[in-house]
């Protein structure tokens, strides 16, 4: 999976990826995909969360 390695291997962008790809098959055309980035943020352990979304997020405390 090719991904762009953000804030200390932390946070990840990934590219082309089937969740985003399955996303955009289910909303169909009814929003505009072409800002959204689907990024994966990782705790030290092995919690992970997946954000579609146009923002960068900011990360506070993990």
């Amino acid at each position: 999976m090719p991904v762009d390695i953000l804030k200390n291997n932390r946070m990840f962008v990934l590219t082309d990826s089937s969740y985003f790809n399955n996303f955009t098959l289910q909303i169909s055309g009814t929003i505009p995909t072409d800002n959204i980035k689907h990024y994966l943020l990782f705790n030290r352990v092995d919690t992970g969360v997946e954000l579609l979304t146009t923002n960068e997020p900011i990360l506070k405390k993990l």
